[in-house]
């Protein structure tokens, strides 16, 4: 029989779980609204030589800076998460690859790293409060032929937005 604590740390564990997932989504769709949920009004970002400042201020970057690439794909697996009261940590692989035209020529970058977050509970809710990216492997590859792209789209019409609700 589990312990109120261990339940406890399971259904932070699942909400962190899911907050990381809100974001994949909202950095991939566009959508600054999901990437609102997911960080503290007071966080801090730590993207390597791309960015250092704000939660607020990355979300801003991460809009604008998408406009340079015809496509962005993040993908996260494995999560180790520990949970302490009010407090918990993750880290979290992700594999992110960004397409783009150079000279005419499609390139695509292909990173391969962890997002190491500092999390807070508050408001009833979690949030990230530190989020440090870790890169691991970072590659660019030319693509000879794009393949085809359909059903999809990198912002509100994408046809999930009519079967998720959160």
């Amino acid at each position: 029989m589990l312990s109120e604590k261990q339940l406890e740390e399971m259904y932070a564990e699942n909400q962190i779980r899911k907050k990381l997932h809100i974001y994949i989504r909202g950095i991939d769709r566009w959508d600054k609204g999901a990437l609102l949920k997911v960080f503290h009004k007071d966080s801090e970002v730590h993207n390597g030589p791309w960015f250092e400042g704000t939660g607020m201020a990355f979300i801003e970057n991460a809009m604008d800076d998408l406009n340079n690439y015809t496509m962005s794909y993040h993908q996260i697996s494995t999560s180790l998460i520990t949970v302490e009261g009010d407090t918990a940590g993750s880290e979290t692989y992700v594999f992110a690859c960004f397409r783009s035209v150079d000279n005419g020529k499609m390139i695509q970058q292909n990173c391969r790293g962890r997002y190491c977050d500092e999390w807070i509970f508050e408001d009833g809710e979690w949030w990230i409060k530190n989020r440090r990216f870790l890169q691991d492997i970072d590659d660019f590859v030319d693509i000879r032929k794009d393949g085809p792209v359909f059903g999809g789209a990198r912002d509100k019409s994408d046809p999930t937005y009519a079967v998720l609700k959160y």
